[in-house]
């Protein structure tokens, strides 16, 4: 297997990531494997880990049912919105990950299989704000990320900012522009932490909503490469492959319960 990545500039990462069907030297008919557009942001730990050489564990699991499905990736990680965007050019087809399946995105995307699964819940500076009950949350300014569904109930008494990264959510409430987060906690707590915030420092809500994470596709893109993709997330579901890469990555698995 070879990986081979690339420069990461600014807000834009681009990384090709080349599996080969062995760790020897490349032949002609290796190099020639086809290449699928992956388009993604910022989700630590979900699609980036520790900077350029470290793609995360679901740039992983999606680049290993690449390959089983006989492609390589060219990943770019770019702000939420224009993932999204981007993933919706019939034109020039990507895939796109992490989506959650909404309604209002049912029609827009073809839906290759479950990654894993985000839990959601509020987060808050500890010396600002301990607890999330409805009379605490009235009235308060709450950051969310941008093109991303939500169904907290409790969230309606608040006043929301919507950021277009969670390096964004993290500068709102390190900044005290907001009272409190919403979004996956873990992603939140790792961007604050980026910004010098430890864990111990953040109060959080018990998780409100878990859904399972999808690599899904542009309508554009061929059947065929649709179907195939769909045929190596069996199969690497069924043997046991992505449920051991989600563990090894400390993610949970595709199946998704708030207790």
């Amino acid at each position: 297997m070879r990986r081979v990545l690339g420069a990461f500039p600014g807000a834009l990462i681009a990384a090709l990531l080349v599996l080969a069907a062995s760790s020897g030297p490349a032949t002609a008919a290796e190099e020639e494997v086809p290449l699928l557009r992956l388009v993604t942001t910022h989700f630590p730990p979900f699609e980036i880990e520790q900077g350029a050489d470290a793609p995360g564990p679901l740039v992983r699991q999606a680049s290993a049912v690449a390959a089983q499905a006989g492609f390589a990736l060219q990943v770019e990680f770019v702000p939420w919105p224009r993932a999204q965007l981007l993933a919706s050019s019939r034109q020039d087809p990507a895939l796109i990950l992490p989506l959650v399946r909404a309604p209002e995105r049912e029609a827009r995307y073809l839906w290759i299989g479950k990654l894993s699964c985000r839990y959601m819940g509020f987060v808050a500076l500890r010396e600002r704000m301990s607890r999330f009950d409805e009379e605490t949350l009235a009235g308060t300014r709450m950051a969310v990320l941008r093109a991303a569904p939500y169904r907290a109930d409790n969230m309606k008494t608040a006043t929301v900012h919507e950021a277009i990264s969670f390096e964004e959510v993290a500068k709102l409430l390190e900044r005290g522009i907001v009272d409190l987060a919403y979004g996956n906690q873990e992603t939140i707590a790792l961007s604050l932490k980026a910004r010098g915030i430890d864990h111990t420092q953040l109060a959080m809500s018990k998780p409100l909503e878990s859904d399972p994470l999808w690599l899904a596709a542009s309508l554009g893109t061929p059947t065929a490469t649709v179907e195939a993709l769909r045929q190596g997330v069996r199969v690497l579901q069924k043997d046991g492959t992505l449920d051991r890469m989600a563990d090894h990555a400390r993610l949970p698995r595709a199946s998704c319960s708030t207790g």
